[in-house]
């Protein structure tokens, strides 16, 4: 059953990159990375849980889509303010 307010999420460190969940999820939503780590793509997900329940590794967890979509403006946010900070002291260095 679907839930379209929930999407799937996954701790990269718990995963092992076996790819179950990759061939288990019907809307193609996850996928492996060059790392062999799975990822979500929160705009495909439909909230199945289908991923959930194939990951013998526990990896994978449903949460909250405005949640999680929060959180990714947060990182995005902190990467880019990490990214200025780094750039500027760069600088200093060089100069």
């Amino acid at each position: 059953m679907s839930d379209n307010h929930k999407i799937a999420q996954i701790e990269s460190d718990k995963c092992i990159g076996c790819g179950v969940c990759v061939a288990t999820c019907s809307s193609e939503a996850i996928v492996l990375g060059v790392d062999f780590k799975a990822s979500v793509n929160p705009q495909v997900c439909t909230g199945c849980s289908s991923c959930v329940d194939s990951c013998s590794t526990k990896a994978i967890s449903m949460v909250d889509r405005q949640t999680r979509s929060l959180s990714v403006k947060v990182l995005k946010f902190a990467l880019g303010a990490t990214i200025k900070i780094l750039t500027k002291i760069e600088k200093r260095i060089i100069d």
